[in-house]
């Protein structure tokens, strides 16, 4: 369903509230309640939230804040810097340190442990014989 918005937000809010108590009798309270939920009454994501989807849409370690250069590296990068200086009045070193604090109160890291050793053993590899006339296939000879 596409909501036509011309009303204030907070408008759409009350109209979400008056009809949430009938979401689940109405098919159509429903899917206007739906509809009010998916678009997007969010504010401004913060600085933050912006870094980390920066990192993340980037394939870079969100748990750091890279420094200038590797903000420069990827597009979107140089204007995020721009927007730290004069939207938000801070040193990059001051975003840096922000962003570590909300990582450490947002996001639990964990410490993987390595798989264990497999217990193939060279003698089961010596049994393992490549038929070569199909691509790839391992056939493991069993003894009789």
């Amino acid at each position: 369903m596409q909501l036509s918005l011309d009303l204030p937000k907070f408008k759409w809010k009350q109209i979400h509230e008056c009809l949430e108590p009938f979401k689940d009798e109405c098919e159509p309270a429903n899917l206007l309640c739906t509809a009010i939920e998916m678009s997007n009454f969010k504010t401004k994501p913060t600085l933050n939230e912006r870094i980390f989807a920066f990192l993340v849409s980037t394939d870079q370690c969100p748990y750091v804040c890279p420094t200038a250069r590797g903000f420069q590296k990827y597009k979107g990068g140089p204007g995020l810097i721009k927007d730290i200086n004069y939207t938000y009045h801070m040193s990059l070193t001051d975003a840096q340190f922000m962003y570590k604090k909300y990582i450490e109160t947002n996001y639990k890291m964990v410490r993987i442990t390595p798989l264990e050793k497999s217990e193939i053993t060279k003698e089961d590899l010596e049994d393992l014989k490549i038929d070569k006339s199909k691509p790839i296939k391992i056939i493991k000879e069993v003894s009789k």
